[in-house]
């Protein structure tokens, strides 16, 4: 969608005045006055503020799967120039009957062909002490070098590791192409042994997409 133009008699090119159109549309839309206030627009774990679209749209996108989990489900927007975007909705589409209980389907998955948003990554295995006895934990760590700020500095900050949930991931992380279907991708895991069913892959994509690590 496009953002209103200035109202008449001001500078269209105003960044003012075109901040005051989009409240007032917005006020229009909601019935009720409304600000759109955020001093540092950063959403992710140690993020510094955005400085490009690229990091905006990222960390927009994470902040979006977040909003889409909580209780109140609020949609977010976000506006660039003079466009209104909204997140798209994840393409695996999960209903939980109860605790353990989920039926996963992606209807798309002969078309759709899943991509890594980033190039430079690997998986490591991270260990990790707790308690008293020292007992030690092993986890996979996903870890992102590229990040969507290019001044930020991933290795010092941590902020582009993402703890798989499962060796499946990682392998389904990996084979996120751009060129494989999700169809694809499914049959090869399951018949490499790596997944039981092809559910349980796309419920692994489900995460990464829900993390803006696939596209």
């Amino acid at each position: 969608q496009t953002v209103p133009a200035a109202p008449d008699g001001a500078d269209d090119d105003d960044p003012l005045a075109r901040y005051r159109a989009l409240l007032e549309a917005v006020e229009r839309r909601r019935g009720a006055p409304t600000a759109l206030i955020d001093t540092s627009f950063n959403t992710k774990r140690g993020e510094p503020i955005v400085e490009s679209p690229a990091g905006a749209v990222s960390s927009f996108l994470h902040a979006a799967a977040k909003a889409r989990d909580a209780p109140e489900n609020r949609p977010l927007y976000l506006v660039l120039g003079d466009r209104l975007f909204r997140p798209a909705e994840c393409p695996v589409v999960e209903r939980r009957r109860a605790a353990r209980d989920v039926t996963t389907s992606f209807a798309d998955a002969d078309r759709a062909t899943p991509r890594r948003r980033h190039a430079a990554f690997e998986l490591v295995a991270t260990t990790s002490s707790s308690g008293d006895d020292a007992a030690t934990s092993t986890r996979r760590v996903l870890r992102v070098f590229d990040l969507d700020e290019p001044s930020e500095d991933a290795e010092r900050t941590g902020r582009g590791d993402y703890v798989v949930s499962d060796e499946l991931e990682a392998r389904v992380y990996v084979a996120c192409d751009g060129r494989a279907t999700a169809t694809a991708v499914a049959r090869t895991l399951v018949d490499a042994g790596a997944a039981a069913s092809a559910a349980d892959v796309y419920e692994r994509l489900a995460r990464v997409w829900r993390a803006t690590l696939v596209a």
